[in-house]
């Protein structure tokens, strides 16, 4: 995405967003839910993960979408999870010292109980038994790979299904050169938006409250390429970092913004309308448009 193509999706989103109130949770800290993708698809649980000492801990039934199996004994509240080739791991609640097969581990967090519900590092255990596994704090997510995974980037590239090449296109975890720009406002965190350009999957702003990330996909991989931390309401633009200009220009209606509040999607399309839905996983955030949409 060249500068020029920057300077222009930043008057679209300007111009799309007052349908929602975008707001987001600082970066490096976790203050909105976190999410999980497992091999290119996100995951749905009962409860979100939670950072307990700079360490992310995932409800340990999340881990059956790693085609992992795990046993529970009450009596020392230890969880025994395990892989198909029988390779295992050992935690027990409150303890840092953990198992994998029979070698011993010392963990900086441990296994907790909240709400009823058993939580592990993931970290630990998905890379224990052969997983890669990337915490993006731009927007939460916590990405866990099997060592075989590839990802199918002609998803991203064909039009005949735009949902499912942009379902794709968040579904990679987002990188960047230079440090990111952040916004702090943790009493708020459960809206946000991605505006995609009519008939395209490949770039992409993803705006949290006042910060707008400008992303570019090539190669299956999706790179943070430019952001503006925008002032208050009335304020000038006070912060960019990135290969980015800014320049104020009329607002195109050639695209799309898909935004949510709280587990309510919306998704709206200039003067032709909008579409909502509900939220069960990360992905349904990206509803299903008319044609070239």
């Amino acid at each position: 995405m060249k500068k020029k193509g920057i300077i222009l999706i930043l008057a679209l989103v300007l111009g799309m967003q007052n349908f929602a109130a975008p707001a987001f949770a600082a970066v490096n800290t976790l203050s909105r839910p976190a999410e999980i993708n497992v091999n290119g698809e996100f995951v749905q649980t009962d409860t979100h993960p939670v950072l307990s000492s700079g360490r992310l801990l995932v409800p340990i039934r999340a881990l059956s979408s790693l085609g992992l199996t795990y046993t529970w004994d009450s009596k020392t509240n230890t969880a025994t999870i395990s892989d198909q080739s029988s390779n295992f791991v050992k935690v027990t609640i409150n303890s840092k010292t953990a198992y994998k097969n029979s070698t011993a581990i010392q963990l900086d967090v441990s296994a907790q109980i909240q709400n009823n519900r058993v939580f592990v590092p993931v970290r630990f255990v998905a890379e224990a038994l052969g997983y890669n596994v990337q915490y993006e704090a731009l927007r939460d997510i916590v990405f866990v790979k099997s060592a075989d995974y590839t990802m199918n980037s002609d998803v991203l590239t064909q039009t005949d299904d735009l949902q499912a090449a942009r379902k794709a296109a968040i579904s990679l975890p987002l990188t960047a050169n230079f440090e990111i720009l952040s916004f702090k406002d943790p009493k708020t965190y459960d809206s946000e938006d991605y505006v995609f350009p009519e008939g395209k999957a490949d770039n992409y702003i993803f705006s949290d409250s006042r910060v707008q990330s400008f992303v570019e996909i090539k190669n299956g991989k999706a790179e943070v390429v430019g952001q503006i931390l925008d002032g208050a309401l009335g304020e000038p633009y006070v912060k960019t970092a990135g290969d980015i200009t800014i320049t104020r220009i009329p607002a195109s209606r050639g695209s799309v913004c898909f935004g949510r509040i709280g587990d309510k999607t919306i998704a709206n399309y200039g003067e032709l309308g909008r579409v909502t839905g509900s939220m069960k996983i990360y992905s349904d955030l990206i509803l299903k448009l008319p044609a070239n949409m």
